[in-house]
């Protein structure tokens, strides 16, 4: 593994991953996420099933990597990441750790895993940010909304077992905002030793907020419980399961959705402090090494 975009979750990963497969150098997965070092089933199956399943379409001389923003929040990974591949280099991308928060937030809403006021949300991280932290990834109920923007502890985490040369923090703002877009790619291609290249979308924003249409996340959720009740599982083709996954990676990252968004304006006064207290000003001085 050549490179792997960690995170953060809703700060842009999808749209690095976009402009980055434009590249002749480079190879990423039509997947947007392939969580290998925290799903236990991919780790059963081993590293040449991994790579064959992913990269099999790959080209002699491309680098491979994958944008999987779930390592982030789960920053014990990265020990056994660079167990395993010690010349990794990886991404991350940091955005205002409260917009960052409200997007998780509107996520979970749309796949149906949260219908609780964004404050008593907040509320409740706040009251139990060590058991947040600490979840791991199959405890899929629990959504890091405060944990997953702290981000000097990941990136004290990452420093504790990768050198710095093979690090690279990326500020979000930079990322989608035209005037700057070109330059962070190319900042990229530097890290990652290629060439620098024009990208043909500039305009393309992963998650992008989709259309009134449907939500595709309660379809998904049915059609498993259906395999899991009828026990159909292994007679389903190993292509018609990679479909699935595609499937559902295109719609993810057009964002399908149904109802309104809830923003930063609805979190109240008493909350927004506290989460300005708690990593805003982090953020800053971050924003400002960058």
């Amino acid at each position: 593994m050549d490179f792997i975009i960690i995170g953060a979750q809703k700060s842009g990963t999808t749209s690095l991953a976009h402009y980055l497969n434009e590249s002749e150098d480079i190879f990423i997965p039509k997947e947007k996420e392939v969580p290998f070092f925290l799903d236990l089933k991919m780790q059963e199956k081993g590293f040449n099933w991994f790579f064959r399943e992913y990269f099999n379409h790959s080209k002699k001389g491309q680098l491979i990597g994958v944008s999987t923003p779930q390592y982030a929040s789960h920053p014990e990974v990265f020990f056994e990441i660079y167990n395993n591949f010690p010349k990794s280099k990886l991404i991350f991308i940091v955005r205002d750790p409260i917009d960052r928060l409200v997007s998780h937030y509107n996520m979970a809403k749309r796949s149906g895993v949260e219908s609780r006021d964004i404050n008593d949300v907040i509320d409740d991280q706040f009251e139990n940010l060590s058991l947040y932290r600490e979840s791991n990834f199959y405890n899929k109920n629990i959504k890091k909304y405060i944990a997953s923007g702290e981000y000097e502890r990941v990136i004290n985490k990452v420093l504790q077992h990768f050198p710095r040369k093979q690090f690279l923090v990326l500020d979000f703002k930079r990322l989608i905002d035209e005037k700057y877009k070109q330059d962070t790619l190319n900042k990229v291609c530097n890290f990652l030793d290629i060439s620098n290249f024009t990208i043909s979308n500039p305009n393309y924003i992963g998650m992008k907020g989709g259309g009134n249409i449907f939500n595709h996340h309660i379809i998904f959720k049915n059609i498993k419980k259906l395999v899991e009740l009828t026990n159909t599982k292994s007679l389903i083709p190993g292509l018609l399961k990679k479909q699935y996954r595609l499937l559902n990676s295109f719609l993810d990252s057009q964002n399908v959705r149904g109802g309104g968004k809830t923003s930063k304006n609805n979190i109240n006064k008493k909350n927004l402090t506290r989460l300005n207290r708690h990593f805003v000003s982090n953020y800053k001085d971050l924003c400002d090494k960058i």
